[in-house]
């Protein structure tokens, strides 16, 4: 049985006494304590060394870390001003007599700010102003240090504007990654881009006794996609195995490739699923083209649902020009302003020019219905040219300004909902500034938090709790110079959504 000892300040105790298992004091004593200082508290210690070793490189601080290597070997890492030194066995380690030397990126300043782990003979370090750096143990004499290089990230989160899209022009080797959004900087040459299949309903799912499938058929399980390369022979038909696959590299079978009998006839079980890809793929990026278009290196095989070209957001439209004018004439105007005007799809009234772009800051066609109460006893539809509330979201402040109705059209619309029964209607085309992500569409709200307030116009951050679909409203597109406003389908509580001057450019 083994017992726990929590307390060791009995010390040593002498060896006619380790019998004595009747003695209090016999509890928190210890037969032999070598190496080790007993606390006052009841614990131990490891002892500081007893005798010089070796003088550091440098006169100014340093500092000493474990590497150890298994049971057997340990060294002992000196991380000074960019150098590191190794000792063992109670000695520098040398090579020809000289100091084992590497060169590191910390100061002797920052060294104490590294943070460290290793496995095996390899050493990782990190620093939050520096790359991650590997230190190996190449040879019982010999180190290197280089620079970690990640290969799955880590990423952001996955980008959930659902009408920005980004393609590659091949799966494997250099490719060139285009988006119809300008969301690529010059900054960004080195960074890894994550791009996954959108949709994948255009792939079965592998299923076990799957019947006649033949060769370069695809399907997919755990997340990956597999192609039929070959197939067991013999029998009257054939059937998939019961072993699923699951394998990220080469070609495996899913069954045992016998022949059977189901009484009636004979066939075959088992086919060979190729590997193709994981349902994404990984580019490193490598050289700046513009802001919509860069140059990449394939690190992880893209899957074929991502290659081609970023093409266009679903269900956009645009005027016929030369490809470059951003402004168009249109027939029988009488407005300048062009949220006035509005497309359907299918009979169904959407926003206006969807194929409208802000700038990364800023939302596209804020609206809400038009019944939607704002404090002060105002009605939305009744605001053109009247002072309304203003919240601004980076301080919580109020102020008073100005609104303006760009328009009244009916548009898909959702419902939102805070933790305390908040809500009001806005549209689809609404995105809102939240006190965790910045700007979000409404269907990406529930979970994040808005400014929610009453008549007395003190505001408090809210979890948006539940966010549903309310039909085709009629909503109101109110402009306040570019800054939020509280509205709310009851009057007294109030949630601020974003409004927003559309651009005439088409660039926001």
């Amino acid at each position: 049985m083994k017992l726990n000892q929590p307390s060791f300040t009995g010390g040593e105790i002498s060896p006619s006494l380790y019998a004595r298992v009747d003695l209090t004091r016999y509890a928190n004593s210890l037969k032999t304590c070598r190496n080790m200082i007993v606390s006052s508290y009841g614990g131990c210690y490891n002892r500081p060394g007893f005798r010089f070793v070796n003088a550091s490189k440098a006169s100014g601080a340093f500092r000493l870390i474990p590497f150890q290597f298994n049971t057997t070997q340990t060294y002992v890492i000196e991380l000074g001003n960019h150098y590191a030194r190794f000792y063992s066995n109670g000695a520098q380690v040398l090579n020809a007599g000289v100091p084992v030397e590497i060169v590191t990126p910390w100061s002797s300043d920052e060294a104490w700010s590294v943070r460290y782990t290793q496995s095996a003979d390899v050493m990782y370090l990190a620093h939050e102003d520096y790359p991650t750096q590997i230190i190996k143990r190449t040879s019982a004499t010999a180190f290197s240090i280089s620079e970690f290089v990640a290969s799955e990230g880590p990423f952001q989160p996955v980008n959930p504007d659902q009408s920005i899209k980004m393609a590659s022009s091949a799966t494997t080797g250099n490719t060139t990654l285009t988006s119809n959004a300008s969301v690529f900087t010059a900054s960004m040459v080195g960074q890894l881009v994550y791009l996954e299949n959108s949709n994948t309903s255009f792939y079965k799912p592998w299923t076990a006794g799957e019947k006649a499938v033949s060769v370069g058929t695809i399907r997919r399980n755990a997340g990956k996609t597999y192609q039929c390369t070959a197939v067991s022979t013999g029998g009257t038909y054939l059937l998939t195995g019961g072993n699923a696959p699951q394998h990220d590299q080469g070609a495996e079978w899913d069954g045992p490739g016998d022949v059977r009998n189901d009484g009636t006839n004979t066939y075959s079980v088992g086919v060979l699923w190729q590997y193709i890809d994981a349902g994404y793929g990984i580019a490193k990026i490598t050289a700046y083209g513009s802001s919509t278009s860069v140059s990449a290196v394939v690190t992880k095989r893209m899957p074929a649902g991502v290659v081609g070209g970023a093409g266009s957001p679903a269900h956009s439209w645009s005027l016929t020009g030369d490809g470059t004018t951003k402004t168009f004439a249109i027939a029988g105007n009488v407005s300048d302003i062009a949220s006035n005007y509005s497309v359907t799809i299918g009979g169904n009234p959407t926003q206006s020019d969807p194929n409208y772009h802000p700038k990364p800051s800023g939302p596209v066609d804020p609206c809400v219905e038009i019944d939607s109460f704002l404090p002060g006893g105002l009605i939305a539809k009744d605001v053109d040219g009247k002072e309304i509330t203003l919240i601004d979201h980076a301080t919580l402040s109020v102020s008073q300004g100005r609104a303006t109705i760009l328009g009244v059209v009916p548009v898909p619309c959702w419902r939102i909902e805070s933790e305390s029964g908040a809500w009001v209607i806005i549209s689809k085309a609404t995105k809102c500034e939240t006190l965790e992500r910045g700007y979000v569409h409404g269907d990406k709200l529930e979970g994040l938090s808005l400014p929610v307030c009453d008549d007395e116009l003190l505001p408090m951050w809210e979890v948006i709790t539940s966010v549903t679909d309310a039909g085709i409203r009629t909503v109101a597109k109110i402009s306040v110079n570019d800054r939020n406003y509280p509205a709310g389908g009851e009057a007294g509580r109030y949630i601020s959504t974003h409004n927003l001057i559309p651009a005439k450019d088409g660039n926001g």
